[in-house]
Formats: structure tokens, sequence, C-alpha cells
């Protein structure tokens, strides 16, 4: 007698890296089961490369496997906010309609993964290698990466918000971003 839906069993049992040495990590614990989840990022040239650990149930495993591919090789800046409800039709996806009494197992890892996030951009804003000046804390987007938008021909704060997901978390940088597009517009010299 199976005890979870093929399509979580197939996912849980795949076997995942634990996160890296290096990684940005959160620990989160569910205590209606008892069960921890873990999940890492860490940052490479090639991507972002998720690692995780949990001793949950079927359910915490295959939720964890599915939010490693949905971050595995992309930059933040392409995740979107990886808000609960985003996370939560990620597995739906996979999955199907999830069972109510399993909703504490995901938010377990949900949790897990934000304070991951969190923890990456901490280490980001403290970081005193970074060589161009970071304009959104919660997509990792530089000074680089918005004159390079601009370059691109987005010279208005909603194109280079648009082009560079900057500005769509948690908003406190959409005022820098109007400043410096409007900063990047020639004036015209009345004569």
């Amino acid at each position: 007698m199976a005890i979870y839906p093929p399509a979580v069993a197939e996912v849980s049992s795949r076997c995942l890296p634990k996160p890296a040495a290096d990684a940005a990590t959160g620990l989160s614990a569910n205590f209606s089961c008892g069960c921890f989840a873990e999940f890492g990022v860490a940052e490479r040239p090639e991507g972002l490369v998720p690692g995780v650990r949990t001793d949950g149930c079927g359910y915490a495993a295959a939720t964890l496997a599915i939010l490693s591919d949905e971050v595995a090789g992309k930059a933040t800046a392409d995740l979107g906010g990886l808000s609960d409800e985003v996370l939560f039709k990620a597995v739906e996806r996979r999955f199907g309609k999830i069972a109510a009494e399993r909703n504490d197992c995901l938010r377990t890892c949900f949790e897990a993964v934000h304070l991951a996030f969190s923890e990456l951009r901490e280490r980001r804003l403290s970081a005193p290698e970074a060589d161009t000046p970071l304009i959104c804390t919660c997509f990792g987007v530089t000074e680089y990466d918005v004159d390079r938008a601009i370059a691109d021909g987005h010279t208005d704060a909603e194109s280079i918000m648009d082009a560079t997901r900057a500005g769509s978390g948690c908003g406190s940088c959409r005022m820098l971003i109007t400043e410096i597009a409007e900063a990047s517009v020639p004036t015209k010299l009345i004569t």
C-alpha cells in the first residue's frame, strides 16, 4: 500500500545534495510533527546551486526537491520574489491539489527558502568586495545592471524595473531607480 501519491513518492525519493559549505542557509522546524527543513543556496557564475536537508516526511522531501529545481542554475533576479504563493503554485504544478493537512509540511520548507535568501541578501549587503553598489537587495540588482538596462534602451523607471526585476520585491529601491532613470535622460539645451 502506497503511503504517498505516486508523484510525491517519485520526487521525494531523489537524492539531493546537501547545502554547500559556503551556502546561505535557512533552517525551519515544524513543531506539529517534529521535523526540520534546511534549504541552502550558493552563488556560482553559472547560477544558484541549491542544497537541502530534512528529516521530514515525503511531502517535505518532495517539496524541497521541487524548490531546488525552481532555483537551480538561475540568477536571483530571475526568481520573481519567491512568495509563499509562488512557491505553493510551483509545488501544485507538480503534485496537483495538496491536502490541507500537508500545508504545514510545505510552509516549513517555504520558511527555510525565505530564510536562506534573507541570509544571502545580508551577505551581499555586507560584502566588502562588492565593486558596484547594490540597488535592489531583493533581487541582487546592481548599479551595473541598471546601467546596462539603460544602455539597452530602458530609459524610464518602469521599463528599467521590468528589465531588471528591481523594485518588484519590497519596493524600497523604486525611488532610487526613478532618480537614476531621470538622471539618464539627456537634457536639451535651450538656444
